[in-house]
């Protein structure tokens, strides 16, 4: 039906995004912190929070006054 065709084409939307967020962060070897907030907020958009909140804390390590950063694992850390 058409809703689960929907709901198929944005789960491997979703999928997609993971997985261009971890071929950036893989590209950077763990080096740079938007490549790895980018991940989290894919993780996160794909209902993987804990996945999401410890990407978020490798790149609040990254860049520690990010307060963006520091607000999404926050989010990230709550589910």
């Amino acid at each position: 039906s058409k809703p689960d065709e929907d709901e198929a084409i944005r789960k491997g939307r979703k999928g997609i995004a993971v997985l261009d967020a971890r071929l950036a962060v893989l590209a950077t070897q763990e080096k740079e912190a938007r490549p790895l907030d980018t991940l989290a907020i894919a993780l996160a958009a794909d209902g993987k929070f804990q996945e999401a909140a410890e990407a978020a804390k490798k790149a609040l390590a990254l860049s520690p006054d990010d307060r963006g950063i520091a607000l999404r694992l926050g989010l990230f850390q709550k589910g």
